[in-house]
C-alpha cells in the first residue's frame, strides 16, 4: 500500500515498491502524453507542450511537477 496524491494505492508484492509512484503516474494518459512529449523532444516549453498536447497550461505545470518528483525529468540547468 502506497498514498501519493491524496489516494491510497495498491500495488502487486511482487512490483518492486521504488516504482509505484511511478506505475500509478503513467497509468494517467495526460501524464504518459507529457512524457513522451518530452523525452522525444527535451528542451520543449509550456506552450509547445499545450500546442502538442491539447492539455491545458495549469495541468501541464502539475504533471511535470510530479514528473521532477518522480525524477523522471529533469529541470534545466
Amino acid at each position: 500500500m502506497s498514498f501519493f496524491q491524496n489516494k491510497i494505492i495498491y500495488f502487486n508484492s511482487d512490483i518492486n515498491p521504488e516504482f509505484d509512484k511511478g506505475i500509478f503516474t503513467l497509468r494517467e494518459p495526460n501524464n504518459l502524453k507529457i512524457l513522451e512529449l518530452i523525452l522525444e523532444e527535451p528542451g520543449n516549453y509550456l506552450k509547445l507542450l499545450e500546442n502538442k498536447s491539447g492539455i491545458k497550461l495549469g495541468d501541464i505545470r502539475k504533471i511535470i511537477e510530479i514528473l521532477l518528483e518522480l525524477n523522471l525529468i529533469n529541470e534545466p540547468l
